[in-house]
């Protein structure tokens, strides 16, 4: 079970869809998807680290193909 699996697809969604890391970081404020979280203790620093990692992960991914 991944309670956070909505919003990770909004994540990669935004980045593949040309989404520079800023606005897929500051779309946890209007993003339904990030909703349900938003309240968690510590939430804005984990958002923005996910972010970071996953638009790592793509960027990785880009210049091995």
């Amino acid at each position: 079970h991944r309670p956070c699996a909505g919003a990770a697809r909004s994540i990669v969604g935004r980045l593949n869809g040309g989404a520079s890391l800023q606005e897929t970081i500051n779309a946890a404020e209007t993003d339904v998807a990030f909703l349900p979280y938003r309240d968690w203790a510590g939430y804005p620093a984990i958002h923005r680290r996910n972010v970071h990692h996953r638009y790592l992960e793509l960027e990785a991914r880009s210049f091995r193909n």
